[in-house]
Formats: C-alpha cells, sequence, structure tokens
C-alpha cells in the first residue's frame, strides 16, 4: 500500500495546483549529463474530485520510440487502471483496487487514507494485468512474499507482458521516477518484471516551452484554450502550463 498511498497524495497535491475539471499540461525534456537530450515528454492532467487522470506522452530521440502511459482513478468505483501502449500498437494494462470504505471522490479518499492509514497498509491489493488477450489476477502480497507461488506468478506476468514494451519502460524508470511523471510508478512493477521506479543522477529534468505539434504525434491534439495558452507562454520566453 505505500507506493499506492504517496501515488493518491501525489494527485491529490497537484489537484489543488490546477482548474477541477480542466485539463493542464506541461512539457519537458530529459538529457544527460552534458545536456544532450534523450527523451521529450508532456504530462497531460484532469482532476475532478470523482475521478481523476494523468497521460504521459513520451519519445525516446534516439530510437523514436513514442511511449504513451495513461493512469486513471475512479474513486467511485476504488479502481486505479494504468494504460501503457508503445506506438500506438503493443499494450499493456495493470488494474488494482483501492482499498477504500465508502469515499467515492478525491478529497473523500484522501481523508479516509489519513484515518486508515495503519489498516490499509496491511491489506492485500487485487491486481490485474492484461496484455495480448491474456489475463492474469494475482494480489499484491502473493507478487511481493518471495516464494515459489510468488515466483511462478512473476514469470507468467512476464510471459503475459509484450516483451518489447517491458524493454522500453525499463529503459524509462529513471525517467519516470521524476515526480512530474511518476504516476505510474505503482504499476511499473508489473509491466517490468519486477523493476521498480529509481532515480540515476545520469538524467537531467527541465520543463520547457509547450509543444502542441509534439502532442499531436500522439494523437493527442491540444484544444483551442491550450492552443492560446501554449501561444502565450511560448511569447514570453518562459516554460509553463497550457
Amino acid at each position: 500500500m505505500k507506493k499506492l498511498t504517496l501515488l493518491l497524495l501525489a494527485i491529490a497535491s497537484t489537484a489543488f495546483a490546477g482548474q477541477p475539471g480542466k485539463e493542464f499540461r506541461s512539457h519537458y525534456v530529459v538529457t544527460d549529463r552534458a545536456r544532450t537530450p534523450l527523451y521529450y515528454a508532456t504530462s497531460a492532467n484532469k482532476i475532478e474530485e470523482r475521478e481523476t487522470s494523468n497521460i504521459i506522452l513520451l519519445k525516446n530521440v534516439i530510437t523514436g520510440q513514442r511511449i504513451t502511459i495513461n493512469v486513471h482513478s475512479d474513486y467511485q468505483q476504488h479502481e486505479t487502471t494504468t494504460v501503457y501502449m508503445l506506438d500506438k500498437k503493443n499494450s499493456v494494462t495493470v488494474r488494482y483496487q483501492t482499498p477504500f470504505i465508502s469515499a467515492s471522490t478525491l478529497r473523500e479518499s484522501i481523508a479516509e487514507n489519513k484515518q486508515h492509514r495503519e489498516e490499509f497498509s496491511t491489506r492485500d491489493i487485487p491486481v490485474t494485468v492484461e496484455s495480448k488477450g491474456h489475463f492474469e489476477r494475482l494480489t499484491e502480497k502473493r507478487w511481493k512474499k518471495g516464494d515459489r507461488d510468488s515466483v511462478d506468478t512473476h514469470d507468467r506476468v512476464k510471459k503475459a507482458v509484450d516483451p518489447a514494451i517491458t524493454a522500453a519502460i525499463k529503459a524509462l524508470i529513471p525517467v519516470l521516477s521524476f515526480p512530474d511523471l511518476s504516476a505510474a510508478c505503482a504499476t511499473v512493477p508489473f509491466v517490468t518484471d519486477g523493476a521498480k521506479c529509481m532515480g540515476d543522477t545520469g538524467f537531467m529534468f527541465a520543463t520547457i516551452a509547450p509543444d502542441c505539434d509534439f502532442d499531436a504525434e500522439f494523437d493527442m491534439p491540444c484544444g483551442i484554450e491550450q492552443w492560446a495558452k501554449a501561444k502565450t507562454v511560448a511569447q514570453s520566453g518562459h516554460e509553463g502550463r497550457y
């Protein structure tokens, strides 16, 4: 539950920084220590009381690979779904149930988490991994406990997940560790055969001017208001949300 709790609180803190019900985006570059670009990324967030979504668009500068990660939390259904897509075709979906009791909104979930933190930390979390039409159903404790059953579970999930997606997300782990792109970290291990989000000092991260052409490459064109905001931000010579 620790990662899930951190994810919920991260989403909540974002909620109070934006306009509820409106999508807002930020554009980034990830470089090596010599400031050579490795990835470009856009993070698109939409915060509502009953659901939140964070869509991360990433392009590998060297290989040209495009990765889309869509994290959607439904506070009424107590469910979070993360979809990983590589080059608009190969995908894997990880879905898990959150342990809330009666909360049906973001604010209620935050409050309930504070009130029942110790109880929630001991609950087992049902997880489903889907790839290529194959479903694997497991639990968080079954995944982590390290016995023979756990090893078999890892093997089945590994076989279910498209190896091309596994390789792409493993390479992205240092990038997804940056706070602004970390919404998927709770489910990354199910896609990478256990590898977790972990920072790397060889990577540098910066917010840069909006790029609606970049977003359109992922079939996520800017809306009219976003185009206007992106133009205003770009003309100011600074980075910023759009």
